[in-house]
């Protein structure tokens, strides 16, 4: 992938990726969302469909696309679901995101893969180094909440379904805290982005 850099973050829902996204957009870095790309992946791919169909359901496939709500309130009742979800939609998802950052190198421009199953579905492959964003659990359930519109339990089923925070801080090379200010946050992301390029940079001279 050439002298790109390709960056990895996840972390769990309601943690801060999309902030810190931001953040590292402003260098430049071209950003996949994964949640996006899956949808949109998902529903052009009628097998993939009928998959999650035979799974979950009829329920799953309305007027011929994903119900993404009903599909997530099955999905997030346990992390046997979750993982039965991911079984069947991380390989197409994987091959999808795997083309774009390929296409994006090629244009001499470096990625940011966001991606709340970054390592579960082997993306992080792609990147490298990844950045888990963590976050207290009560300050996730907010955000849950409000951008997702749902209860306060339907938030916490949903994070108890994902894995905790050591599995994500053990598989990354950084950690940053969502629930610091931005200035903070950009003060750190700046400090890793530079130490990153330069590891680059060191690694191809």
């Amino acid at each position: 992938m050439n002298n790109c850099v390709n960056i990895g973050i996840t972390g769990p829902s309601g943690a801060g990726k999309s902030t810190i996204c931001d953040i590292i957009s402003k260098y430049g870095y071209k950003i996949l969302d994964a949640d996006e790309i899956a949808k949109d992946t998902i529903n052009s791919n009628q097998e993939c469909l009928d998959k999650l169909s035979k799974q979950f359901g009829n329920n799953t496939i309305l007027d011929g696309k994903l119900n993404r709500k009903y599909l997530a309130d099955c999905a997030f009742k346990s992390k046997e679901a979750l993982k039965a979800l991911s079984d069947i939609t991380h390989p197409y998802i994987f091959e999808r995101i795997k083309n774009e950052v390929l296409i994006i190198n090629g244009e001499g421009n470096n990625t940011v893969v966001d991606a709340a199953a970054l390592l579960e579905s082997r993306l992080n492959c792609l990147c490298d180094y990844v950045i888990a964003v963590i976050a207290p659990k009560d300050i996730r359930v907010k955000r849950i909440m409000k951008r997702d519109n749902l209860t306060y339990i339907q938030a916490l089923n949903r994070i108890n379904a994902q894995n905790d925070d050591d599995f994500y801080i053990s598989k990354s090379r950084y950690v940053l805290n969502g629930s610091k200010s931005i200035i903070l946050l950009q003060e750190e992301i700046k400090e890793i982005i530079l130490r990153g390029l330069n590891n680059k940079n060191a690694a191809t001279d």
